[in-house]
């Protein structure tokens, strides 16, 4: 019969090979970013189930495993940093080249376990095992880093195409990295100390991330195949001819103001008097489709002329609306919510979020001080 900690570790494991299939079966696309969040979930799983079966009799079995282990310890980091990258820009062939430190660990364990395991000293095995910690604090740490730059750089884009953070931000996964921080450190604890709650804490601790990130990855995916196309679409660098619809500009460069007064004009008076802004799935394409400039030069022209980037642009124009709104008697009755709606807000966290950046208080303050 097992105890507490074979039936955690256990339970541990098929609840991450289930996740993995129910990740990987709600994708609507097959994306890669899908199949790599169910990768991550499958090596968690293996992770769990070699510790539950280093609690059973199976000494033998565990052994051997261990030859699989190492490695899949050394891959776990790599698909996490790939997961992200795959959401704000892609991957690309040369990606599998992160995977090579663990293809030459499996190789040489392999070699090892096959050739020369009879000879192996306890010394010799010790330093083994010193040596793959200590690889494996350094990958760790090397990657923290690029998934945590990869994070901030995917923000900036998104706030530069998107006007609203809903379906593409990562701002999950900061919290997401501080899981995978302690996700980390508790393993390696796990492996080399004996701690009072190691029976309960690492499966709870386990649990509550991989539910995080699969309810948030799930999420995610509904905007990914946008984020990708945006950020690839109409590729034209910014010294190259503006592609607008009526050809009013060709051949010219950003840099000459005359023709950003222009594209300024065109961008003032589509969100004024349109009220493009009002469209609570604008993005940076659509308004370059609408106005026929290239959205990199209305990119620019925000960042250079307005000093934010498209999002906060966009949050402001919704928060004048709002205040606009509530000062209306004609919308007095009218909930806080109903006005973020209206102004053309997500969400009521992103419209208070964003009341409070331009207005140093929230819509109720705001409202409050008025009556």
């Amino acid at each position: 019969m097992m105890n507490i900690s074979q039936m955690a570790n256990f339970a541990s494991f098929i609840m991450a090979v289930s996740l993995a299939v129910v990740v990987f079966l709600a994708s609507r696309n097959n994306s890669v970013s899908n199949r790599l969040l169910a990768l991550y979930f499958i090596l968690l799983g293996f992770i769990q189930f070699q510790f539950f079966v280093a609690n059973t009799e199976f000494e033998d079995l565990s052994m051997n495993l261990f030859v699989v282990f190492a490695p899949v310890f050394w891959s776990v980091a790599p698909v996490k940093y790939l997961y992200i990258k795959s959401i704000g820009r892609g991957i690309s062939n040369r990606d599998v080249l992160h995977f090579l430190p663990a293809i030459i660990l499996l190789l040489f364990l392999l070699i090892i376990r096959t050739l020369f395991f009879d000879k192996v000293t306890d010394n010799a095995f010790v330093f083994l095992i010193v040596t793959f910690i200590t690889v494996l604090v350094f990958q760790f740490v090397f990657y923290l880093i690029k998934m945590y730059r990869e994070v901030k750089a995917h923000q900036k884009r998104v706030g530069n195409i998107f006007s609203s953070p809903e379906g593409v931000s990562l701002q999950w996964m900061k919290l997401g990295l501080w899981g995978f921080i302690f996700y980390f450190l508790f393993s390696v604890i796990n492996e080399l100390f004996s701690y009072p709650l190691d029976n309960i804490s690492m499966p709870i601790l386990y649990a509550i991330y991989i539910f995080y990130l699969a309810i948030y990855g799930m999420r995610q995916e509904s905007q990914l195949s946008d984020i990708l196309h945006l950020t690839n679409e109409n590729s034209v660098s910014l010294d190259e001819v503006i592609e607008e619809k009526n050809g009013k500009y060709p051949g010219s460069s950003l840099k000459d103001i005359q023709k950003t007064q222009s594209i300024l004009t065109e961008l003032e008076n589509h969100l004024v008097t349109q009220k493009a802004f009002k469209n609570p799935n604008l993005n940076l394409m659509d308004l370059s489709r609408e106005i026929g400039v290239n959205y990199k030069y209305i990119s620019q022209v925000i960042n250079t002329e307005y000093k934010q980037n498209f999002q906060s642009l966009i949050g402001s124009y919704r928060v004048n609306e709002a205040k606009r709104l509530m000062n209306s008697d004609d919308y007095k009755d009218e909930t806080l919510e109903g006005i973020g709606e209206m102004a053309g807000f997500k969400s009521k966290s992103t419209f208070y979020s964003s009341f409070n950046r331009f207005e140093g208080k929230t819509p109720k303050q705001f409202r409050d001080e008025m009556t």
